[in-house]
């Protein structure tokens, strides 16, 4: 097969890809009576990149998973950090009061007080959200 090509090489009949295909079987051939042809033809003929592969390679998205572990430990710190906080606060703003004194929550109360609570965890897990977003 190279002796073939090298004929027809020699001779100007080889279309682009025939020396190309021939450089390549040079490149692969390490018998010694090739070298001067592969010293000859292998420089004209140099072996490109697959263009095509890094065309693909750089159009997929890049640090995808990452940005979804990023969210996720975001949201459990996020999580975390407003229990604890709810707990500190329930533990150090009760002051000790007398049972006589103490009175019960109305429906309403109760119901204000919970979308307060979760007011404030919609804003907490929207400003970590928000730097997760600056940091990229």
């Amino acid at each position: 097969m190279i002796d073939l090509l090298l004929y027809k090489y020699y001779n100007g009949e080889t279309s682009k890809e025939e020396e190309s295909q021939l450089a390549e079987l040079l490149r692969n051939n390490s018998d010694p009576r090739y070298e001067a042809d592969r010293r000859l033809i292998c420089p004209l003929n140099p072996k490109l990149p697959d263009f095509g592969a890094m065309a693909d390679k750089a159009s997929k998205p890049r640090f995808q998973l990452s940005r979804r572990i990023m969210r996720y430990v975001a949201s459990v710190a996020v999580v975390v950090a407003f229990g604890a906080l709810v707990m500190v606060i329930s533990n150090n703003s009760q002051p000790a009061v007398d049972n006589t004194m103490a009175h019960e929550m109305t429906v309403e109360e109760a119901t204000e007080q919970a979308e307060m609570a979760f007011m404030l965890f919609s804003t907490a897990i929207n400003r970590g959200y928000e730097q997760i977003e600056n940091l990229q």
